[in-house]
Formats: C-alpha cells, structure tokens, sequence
C-alpha cells in the first residue's frame, strides 16, 4: 500500500524486513545517498534494502543509514571490512541494529516527542562526529608538529657537531700555534745558554792567559834579581866584562 506525504508525492510503505539481518551505518555525509551505500555494500553479498532516515520537514539526511542483507555472513564480511571506512569525507561506523524500523507513529503528540528525540540523538551523534574530527585533527596536527621537531632536534644535532669539529680544529690549531711558541721560546732559550757558555769559557780562557803572563813576568823578573845578586856577589865578572 502508499501514502501521501505531506507536499503530496506518493510515499512507499517500508517493506517486510523482519527476515533481513540489518547494519547500522553512522556519521554519514549529508551527501551519501541510497545508491551511493548500495554500491559500496553490494559487493559482500546482495542487499535486499538501504533505508537512509531523512528529516520530515527538510528532507535532509539525519546522518545515519542502513543496509540489510539476507545473509549472515555477507553481513558480517560487510560490518568489518566497512567500519572505519572513509566515505564521502567522512569515517563512517558500522554495526549491527540493535532496533528494527518503527511499526508505525502515532498521530498524538507522541510524534512530536519522538521527533525531538530524533532531533537530539541526531544532535548528540553530530556533535560526538565532531568531537572525533577534531581529535583527529589534533593528532594528525600533534603528530606533525611532533615531526618537526625531531627535524629540528636532528639540524641542531649536526648544526651542534659541526660546531664541535670546528671547535676542536681551533683547539687543534691554537694548540699547535702555542706548541711552536714553546719551541721557538725554547730555541732562543738555548742559543741564549750557548751564548752564555761561550761567553764564559772565553773569560776563564782570558783569566788563564793573564794568570800565564803574569806568572811569566814575575819569573822574568826572578832571575833578573838573581843576576844582578850574583853580579854583586862575584867582582870578577865585572872584570870580565870590562
């Protein structure tokens, strides 16, 4: 049987799904159609419905959907291969209906109420999804920063050997500059002994020479004195000499 919708399009009965095994598809993008979940889940196995709630005044997806297969096992080789998949920009989740689809509404105000809580679950599903987005995007962002910085940990880490070479090689270098000053030092230290030691082996050699010319003097004048004692001494000899 149809009904009339409220802008008058004939609207489908629900059909008989107490037989299907049915899967929950959640955080739908407000782009996902029917057809666009039937192809995706298709391939496990054959897909007897997809039911995407819409809202009743604007027509516009709730967010949510679900796939019925007539399998068990297609339905479980759907549920764990999809759950997590990316869809339309978004991850989606699946997982078993724990509720089949609604008999029936009243036409009380128990509709009314029913909608409202449609309208927060739905709010409470949209703002979990967001929550879930943005810690995905503050750990990709987490992650990314946390890459930087071990780029920047390893520039600074050669930045900082290099350094450390180029500081060894000037300690090597003034080293070695101070190691030839101390020779040099060193050098002119000793040709300042060797001078010092030439300069006092000539003074002892000019010491011995005057002790020599003076010991030859005082001997000259020894045996002068002793011809002329010997002279006086011995009158002939001055005889002879006459």
């Amino acid at each position: 049987s149809a009904a009339m919708s409220r802008g008058g399009r004939e609207r489908r009965a629900p059909p008989n799904i107490d037989h299907l095994i049915s899967l929950k598809v959640d955080n739908l993008s407000f782009r996902t159609s029917t057809e666009d979940l039937r192809h995706k889940f298709e391939k496990y196995g054959e897909v007897a419905d997809v039911h995407i709630p819409r809202d009743r005044y604007t027509g516009e997806s709730r967010g949510f959907g679900f796939v019925r297969f007539e399998s068990q096992r297609e339905a479980d080789d759907a549920m764990d291969d999809m759950d997590g998949y990316r869809m339309d920009g978004r991850v989606i989740r699946v997982q078993m209906a724990k509720y089949g689809r609604p008999q029936g509404r009243s036409r009380r105000g128990g509709g009314g109420r029913s909608r409202s809580r449609d309208r927060d679950r739905d709010r409470r599903h949209r703002d979990r999804d967001d929550s879930r987005d943005r810690d995905r995007d503050r750990r990709r962002r987490r992650r990314r920063d946390d890459s930087y910085d071990d780029r920047d940990r390893r520039r600074r880490g050669r930045d900082d050997s290099e350094e450390g070479h180029d500081s060894k090689r000037r300690d090597k270098r003034d080293k070695g500059s101070d190691r030839d000053d101390r020779d040099e030092r060193s050098e002119k230290k000793d040709r300042e002994d060797e001078k010092d030691d030439r300069d006092e082996r000539d003074d002892r050699r000019d010491d011995r020479d005057d002790r020599d010319d003076r010991d030859d003097r005082g001997k000259d004048r020894e045996n002068d004195d002793g011809d002329d004692d010997r002279r006086r001494d011995d009158p002939d000899d001055d005889r002879r000499d006459d």
